[in-house]
């Protein structure tokens, strides 16, 4: 049976004799088993905020120690008073707010920054303790978790656009690195994990589009050991290799990178002694993008199952099996980049109408089933948390990256400014704020960013999950 709890404010601060506030009917709610309180209406002062509202709930719970909570009223964040917030919603005093609370997320705190050799177009932080990072220097660079430099993947001729670790096989001496960019050919490195500073050497090659590769993201680890790859570029193109540990030079052609050294090539492969990379021809590749694709992932949980998305404003789904699409869902804007949520069913995307949005990958039919609007300019990158069902970090053209939960689609919870570099030796103007965000990692508790400043930012979270 509902009916208001008596004196709210008598409860939070132990004193009745006071006269009484103005109050405001609330209904309070949260999915959240442990921190559940009676379904019950409340009157609360009209002057409470957060805090209070966070007093009132561990008081009733009977929390050991304080817990912050955010509250959600109407898919926005409450930031001010409550008689505020239906001042500003031209709601009446005798209006029930249905409040829903969560745990808080503790702002980010910005940890270092390092300097690159050029614009930054790719991150990834999936790797415990290293950061790998490709540049418009044409350039791959692994770095340690301080931010030491340990080694530089060269080759390739032109922009590096994207990069990726592949699968790491247990048992297996040897880690792989995938990038791809704007000579068109995909390369993967292989390095020796007892010293990886050292050891990297060009393992393959992935000759097959006619345009720039605009994406590079590997599987997770599969049972037989192999590592599969998808690529994707401005060609409307999706490719998917699959690349096996151990692969001799007689299960694919080897070829040497240097088109006047046809010769030399000749007799090494006569002689049985090429180290020259691996020529791979594909898997399996998709055409039915009718322009350039901006990302393309598998799936978390099923390796036989994939997503792209780009420039014809469509999110498609592929059956990696029968090498066939299996859905398609349409935007009316250009998709700049792709991610699978934790939650199996729900796919995120940017795009250059400045919004994040989400999609359910189990219709097939449906198209965006919830947008989150706060940047200034397109979004360049979205990262999902990879645990958090609702968490996800989007950085935009705007010198911004934006922490999202899906609950709050009205607001972020929280905005990290790109920040100015150090200034210089001889104080003139140096860049940083104002600069464009190119893409972002998020490994759970870092979030790694960069772009035009030439600088990967570190940022430490502190998520509840």
């Amino acid at each position: 049976m509902e009916g208001p709890v008596a004196s709210t404010s008598a409860l939070i601060n132990g004193d009745s004799n006071k006269s009484a506030p103005k109050m405001i009917p609330v209904r309070l709610r949260t999915t959240t088993s442990q921190y559940k309180i009676p379904e019950s209406q409340y009157l609360v002062p009209a002057d409470w905020r957060r805090y209070q509202l966070s007093e009132l709930i561990n008081k009733v719970v009977g929390t050991d120690a304080p817990v912050p909570f955010d509250f959600i009223i109407s898919d926005e964040l409450l930031r001010t008073s409550l008689e505020l917030y239906q001042q500003g919603k031209g709601l009446t005093e005798e209006s029930v707010l249905d409040i829903e609370y969560v745990e808080s997320t503790l702002p980010p705190q910005r940890l270092s920054a390092f300097q690159v050799d050029d614009w930054i177009s790719d991150i990834d932080s999936s790797r415990p303790g290293y950061f790998l990072a490709s540049s418009y220097s044409s350039q791959v660079h692994v770095y340690s978790s301080s931010a030491e430099k340990l080694v530089t993947l060269s080759g390739m001729t032109q922009s590096a656009l994207s990069t990726c670790w592949l699968s790491n096989t247990t048992g297996n001496r040897y880690d792989y690195i995938a990038a791809g960019g704007m000579d068109r050919i995909g390369r993967v490195w292989r390095l020796d994990r007892s010293n990886i500073a050292t050891t990297a050497r060009d393992a393959f090659l992935l000759p097959l589009h006619t345009a720039p590769i605009s994406s590079v993201r590997s599987a997770g680890p599969s049972a037989n050991g192999d590592r599969r790859l998808l690529t994707a570029g401005w060609d409307g193109l999706v490719a998917l290799w699959t690349l096996r540990d151990g692969q001799k030079e007689d299960d694919a052609e080897a070829i040497d990178t240097d088109p006047d050294n046809l010769a030399r090539k000749k007799r090494r492969k006569q002689n049985g002694t090429s180290s020259a990379p691996i020529r791979k021809a594909p898997t399996h590749v998709f055409h039915s993008h009718k322009g350039a694709v901006t990302r393309a992932i598998f799936d978390r949980q099923d390796n036989n199952v994939a997503y792209s998305a780009g420039w014809d404003h469509t999110v498609k789904t592929w059956d990696l099996e029968t090498g066939s699409e299996a859905s398609s869902r349409s935007s009316d804007k250009v998709i700049t980049d792709l991610d699978q949520m934790a939650s199996k069913n729900l796919l995120v995307t940017g795009s250059t109408d400045r919004l994040v949005c989400f999609w359910d990958s189990r219709e097939a039919l449906s198209t965006i089933s919830l947008t989150l609007s706060g940047h200034k300019s397109q979004v360049s990158s979205v990262r999902a948390h990879p645990i958090s069902p609702l968490l996800v970090v989007s950085a935009s053209f705007d010198s911004t990256m934006r922490i999202w939960d899906a609950r709050s689609p009205k607001q972020a919870l929280f905005t990290i400014q790109r920040e100015a570099k150090p200034a210089s030796a001889d104080s003139k103007p140096v860049p940083g704020i104002g600069d464009k965000i190119l893409s972002a990692a998020w490994d759970g508790q870092i979030i790694a960013s960069g772009g035009e400043d030439k600088q990967i930012q570190l940022h430490r979270t502190n998520v509840n999950t």
